[in-house]
């Protein structure tokens, strides 16, 4: 699959991506005809509704430990077979989705791998940090071979399997973060799988994909949560479209983003700090009494807003 090169800037340095080549296509023999979700929440549910309405495979198998959560996953069609250990999953895969929390990635890929019996089985997941879960995996080399690490860019503040939709993905970006051993034959089974989806694929190095979502994801979170946690709940009468939109994320499962949180504690630290030195600069600016100060500093948060939509349109 043709990839062409670009480059994007994370503070002072710049990282090289690859986006997959949209003209590239897929064909159905590219796609895996038996999944795996392994857990069938509001990712692996949206997953797996997308598959079966497309009907490019054969088997939808859901992978958890709740036979009754994977039953009502399978009453809502996100899944069409329950399993609730390796073996039975493993049985007919031709491909694993891991879905579960961060901090379960890497295990769930070994115990996937080591129930596997097909041979030209490959790994992704839908974790939102990359370089703990790559730093594991590629203590196997065989398994680090067959897994490419994958991070669909879209969500909600919902979760569980009922806040799955079938066009959670449409025209949103995948990222995928292969190891240092990843065949290519992976990488293009995984890259056409994510774009089956619906989703522009990018790639990147596991570093550079938490550096930059510790920046756009996960302090945006944090913020999120500082905002509803510090405005008084008599206040709540006044609040309008500001407020409802800057803390719509808090609203997420607490237990999902502290597991986030300590995964990519190092890059989400160094985003506080750059943060902080923004709020610091403009508590100066406001002390200083001057609009036209206060006027530039804003004119540039609103430079980088525009120049953000531009990109996206």
């Amino acid at each position: 699959m043709a990839r062409g090169a670009g480059r994007i800037r994370l503070n002072e340095e710049e990282t090289e991506v690859m986006v997959a080549d949209e003209s590239g296509g897929f064909t159905a023999e590219d796609l895996p005809r038996r999944v795996v979700i392994a857990g069938v929440g509001l990712i692996g549910g949206s997953i797996g509704m997308r598959l079966k309405q497309s009907g490019r495979v054969e088997n939808v198998i859901g992978m958890g430990r709740s036979a009754e959560r994977l039953a009502r996953a399978k009453q809502l069609d996100a899944i069409d077979t329950i399993a609730t250990d390796w073996p039975s999953a493993m049985a007919e895969a031709d491909a694993v989705i891991l879905c579960g929390p961060v901090s379960t990635i890497a295990e769930a890929a070994q115990e996937a791998w080591k129930a596997r019996r097909n041979d030209h089985l490959w790994i992704s997941d839908a974790g939102s940090t990359k370089g703990g879960i790559v730093d594991a995996i590629e203590r196997t080399p065989e398994l680090a071979a067959a897994f490419v690490g994958g991070h669909p860019i879209a969500g909600s503040e919902r979760s569980g399997v009922e806040a799955s939709r079938a066009d959670l993905f449409e025209g949103r970006s995948c990222i995928v973060t292969p190891t240092s051993v990843s065949s290519e034959q992976a990488i293009d089974s995984a890259t056409a799988f994510w774009r089956s989806l619906g989703m522009k694929v990018v790639r990147m190095d596991p570093r550079s994909h938490d550096q930059a979502l510790a920046a756009t994801s996960h302090l945006p979170h944090v913020l999120a949560s500082v905002i509803a946690r510090s405005v008084p709940v008599e206040d709540h009468v006044a609040a309008a479209g500001a407020f409802r939109d800057m803390t719509r994320v808090a609203a997420a499962e607490g237990n999902l983003w502290a597991d986030i949180f300590l995964a990519n504690r190092e890059f989400l630290d160094d985003s506080l700090e750059r943060h902080l030195a923004e709020v610091v600069q403009f508590r100066e600016i406001l002390a200083s009494g001057s609009a036209d100060a206060l006027t530039r500093w804003w004119s540039e948060g609103r430079r980088r807003r525009l120049a953000y939509e531009e990109k996206k349109a």
